[in-house]
């Protein structure tokens, strides 16, 4: 007895749906070609596997007895065909990304691409900070880096993702002293503290760094606490905060581009497909981010 999967799984398929048509519909194919495989299967096996119960189908006990194997014969055919038509390439790729944020939809983008190229493996790390960041990449240790840089520093061969502008926050309701402010921001290193800093030196405000964290979500729970101002792009703005208009300019330095940016040199062909992938599939952030 032979048992061909296209009929195991019109058979899987018709039982799923509850009826032929439904099953047909789910299987783009017409609902005599349901009958026919059905009819088939039927007919290798020697005895019926389904009956009629009101308007829907269910199986016989022959049936239900097949259905376990029908599954997993199913499942084991799509597995091996995705498998052997996928891509070939084979390597590692090394991803850094600054910040933390962007994990879940970095984390999804690399599930397709390792469903797409299941014989490669991709190394991540996150939540370094940009500059960070952006030192491993320039020295070697990551093939492509995601990160957040003012628009001045963007390079040619970068690819932007999204553009943002850095606003100042503050609690909703917050006191702030203009005389001395008290400063919420990131740890030494961080692009936007030095623009923070830079932006209050040059308004010849005095302020505190009262604060300084260095994940995303530390600095806005600071904010949101009513423990200073901060310096952040929009996008990263958390619920329970407003912008503080008061704030001293920041110009053109307010500008800023989270870029896809490669290491120096040719790119590997695994490197240059996740590049490629990061450009289809990672998508500009919704405006507000709460936690």
């Amino acid at each position: 007895m032979q048992l061909d999967v296209e009929s195991m799984r019109t058979f899987v398929a018709v039982l799923d749906c509850g009826t032929m048509t439904k099953a047909a519909a789910e299987l783009t194919i017409s609902q005599s070609a349901v009958s026919l495989r059905l009819r088939r299967l039927e007919e290798r096996i020697g005895t019926p596997i389904l009956v009629r119960s009101g308007h829907a189908l269910r199986p016989t006990p022959t049936g239900a007895e097949l259905l376990p194997y029908a599954r997993s014969l199913v499942a084991t055919h799509d597995d091996a065909v995705a498998r052997l038509s996928s891509s070939a390439i084979r390597g590692t790729v090394r991803l850094g990304a600054g910040e933390e944020r962007f994990a879940e939809q970095v984390a999804v983008l690399l599930g397709h691409f390792r469903h797409a190229h299941p014989r490669s493996t991709v190394v991540f790390r996150i939540g370094d900070g940009a500059r960070v960041i952006e030192t491993m990449l320039d020295d070697g240790e990551l093939d492509i880096a995601l990160t957040l840089v003012p628009d001045k520093e963007v390079r040619p061969t970068d690819h932007v993702l999204w553009r943002d502008d850095l606003i100042w926050i503050a609690g909703e309701g917050t006191f702030l002293d203009s005389a001395h402010l008290p400063l919420a921001t990131f740890t030494k290193g961080s692009i936007t503290r030095q623009l923070a800093e830079s932006a209050l030196s040059s308004a010849d405000l005095r302020y505190t760094t009262v604060f300084s964290g260095a994940s995303l979500e530390s600095v806005a729970s600071a904010v949101r606490a009513g423990v200073g101002v901060a310096l952040i792009n929009r996008r990263s703005a958390p619920v329970g905060s407003v912008e503080w208009d008061l704030g001293p300019p920041i110009g053109d330095l307010g500008k800023m581009s989270y870029v896809a940016r490669l290491a120096p040199g040719d790119p590997t062909e695994l490197t240059a497909e996740l590049a490629a992938a990061i450009r289809a599939e990672l998508t500009e952030p919704s405006p507000t981010f709460s936690y």
